[in-house]
């Protein structure tokens, strides 16, 4: 008898383990849902690194990873919302150039591609040649 009580208890363990296993996997599930595709799409807008999203989602890394490969909607919320945080930025650096000349030249370097650089216009070899003849008078 004593080899039953023994085996049943093994196995109630095994049972409560497993049981734990499937509460702690169901506890960082993530879905599609309207409100996290909203949220996802606005920790883009501010180009948050996908550990960060997945930190303030409160679920691990590697179950925020696993999500965006199964959900095409997550990422293209992604998609959109880094789109639009470079938009916004690039909208106010206009409006700062306008009242601030370094922010124009910041936006004339990066966008334009000009440079503050003076290259020398005269890339040419000169020669010098000196005549002895003129040098002895």
């Amino acid at each position: 008898m004593l080899d039953n009580e023994t085996n049943s208890g093994a196995d109630i363990d095994k049972r409560a383990a497993e049981r734990m296993k499937a509460c702690v996997s169901r506890r960082f599930e993530i879905e599609a849902t309207d409100d996290t595709l909203r949220q996802i799409r606005s920790l883009a807008y501010y180009h948050m690194a996908p550990s960060e999203m997945a930190a303030i989602l409160r679920v691990p890394q590697p179950t925020f990873q696993a999500f965006l490969e199964r959900s095409l909607e997550a990422a293209e919320e992604i998609e959109r919302g880094l789109a639009e945080g470079k938009l916004s930025l690039r909208r106010a650096l206009f409006r700062l150039a306008e009242q601030n000349a370094q922010v124009a030249m910041f936006l004339a370097k990066h966008l334009l591609l000009q440079s503050d650089e003076r290259k020398p216009s005269n890339t040419g070899i000169i020669q010098i040649v000196i005549d002895t003849d003129d040098a002895a008078v």
